[in-house]
């Protein structure tokens, strides 16, 4: 019996030394490969800091990357030339090139890099946040402006936004008042909902019915937007970070929430089909998607995928930009009295008593007063470290504009 543990533990051992070792290869070869001299011009890029081999500037980045890239920033300028991994990379990191890129170059840097998460998610790109540029990201887009997101649609779902932030402000109420409360969880309380009125608004439903499996669906949410946030060897190392990525067991996490997502929406979808399923008084966004995709007179004809796809942008876009701006907008209140006295003093209602209660006049307001504070800072140093704009995909012609290659 010991002999044959023995055995076994010899071969688990050649087998991981074997893998190491072809991985080891493989990057070798890559890289050399990558370095053969090739007949083009030398490469006039932006300045940025020098790389080492194969990992490029990745050691850089650290665990706050925005802040790692800020400070770069400072040493070699507003616009700066990476080699992440094996992957060129260009970072802005000032208003009037920001503008440069997202407006007046916005045709050339309109595309997001492609990433095995987002990829998989995504249902190949079929959203569309991450769709490519061109006739299909056209329809879409035409179809919220026209479909989803009027304003009468909006208006329709008012009731929704009143009635769940009144029970939010009343579970705030009855928490602050509670003896036994040390302290309210405020982001885990704004979280939930801007994912309730979210799915109120997308579903007809929020996440207090049992059969949508509430506490399993918020984990696989998170780990949606690790996943597409996080760090995917492959999105580096094109030609071998596949490898890493299964060894690391990455790949295997995306699979099983794309799975639990998949379950998800067709739950969703089957419900809204059921024909004994009772009407709302207001459609609700999968009802105009599934008419929509009956529709074969349209320009573009939705399936599931496509359907699904929508779906994955409303919960990692909304849910998640949602929070995040009110508990910024709340966050920097708090920090600076004299914004918060105006803000107060700015209101029909009487907000004295507890800043909790901003949340329930309108955000935009709180937003934009923390703004007109941030501005009066001249640099915005209060959120310079804090914001790091989605990657997107620059083309070539965009370098050339600038004369950064020849």
């Amino acid at each position: 019996m010991e002999i044959f543990l023995g055995s076994l533990n010899d071969i688990s051992l050649l087998w991981l030394l074997s893998t190491i070792t072809l991985l080891l290869v493989i990057v070798v070869v890559s890289y050399c490969l990558r370095q053969v001299p090739k007949n083009k011009k030398l490469e006039n890029l932006p300045p940025g800091p020098p790389h080492l081999p194969i990992i490029g500037n990745l050691h850089q980045l650290g665990k706050l990357p925005h802040v790692s890239l800020y400070k770069l920033s400072q040493k070699y300028g507003p616009v700066m030339h990476l080699k992440l991994g094996q992957v060129p990379a260009l970072v802005v990191s000032s208003p009037e090139m920001a503008k440069e890129v997202l407006k007046v170059q916005d045709t050339k840097c309109c595309n997001r890099p492609d990433s095995y998460g987002m990829r998989k998610l995504s249902y190949n790109r079929k959203d569309i946040s991450f769709s490519p540029y061109g006739d299909y990201w056209r329809e879409m887009r035409k179809l919220c402006v026209i479909e989803l997101f009027t304003v009468k649609r909006v208006r329709s779902f008012q009731h929704v936004r009143d009635r769940e932030i009144a029970k939010f402000v009343n579970s705030l109420s009855k928490e602050a008042l509670d003896p036994k409360s040390e302290f309210i969880p405020l982001d885990t309380k704004i979280y939930s909902l801007a994912k309730n009125i979210t799915c109120e608004v997308a579903f007809g439903t929020n996440f207090e019915r049992e059969n949508f499996r509430e506490t399993e669906i918020r984990k696989t949410l998170l780990v949606a937007v690790t996943v597409m946030s996080g760090f995917c060897a492959a999105d580096f190392f094109p030609y071998y970070g596949w490898i890493i990525d299964i060894l690391t067991g990455f790949r295997q996490k995306v699979q099983k929430c794309y799975i639990e997502f998949d379950k998800f929406y067709e739950t969703v979808i089957q419900e809204h089909l059921e024909p004994c399923r009772p009407r709302l008084e207001h459609e609700d966004i999968t009802d105009v998607l599934i008419a929509l995709s009956n529709d074969e007179t349209g320009p573009l004809h939705l399936s599931k995928d496509n359907i699904k796809a929508v779906f994955m942008d409303l919960f990692t876009a909304s849910i998640d930009t949602t929070s995040e701006t009110i508990i910024w907008a709340m966050s920097e209140l708090v920090k600076n009295p004299r914004v918060m006295t105006k803000a107060f003093s700015q209101q029909d209602t009487p907000l004295r008593t507890s800043i909790l209660q901003v949340i329930k006049v309108n955000v935009q307001i709180s937003v934009k007063l923390m703004w007109e504070k941030l501005k009066e800072n001249e640099t915005q140093k209060t959120l310079q470290d804090a914001i790091t704009v989605i990657s997107g995909f620059c083309a070539a012609d965009f370098f050339s504009y600038y004369g950064w290659i020849n």
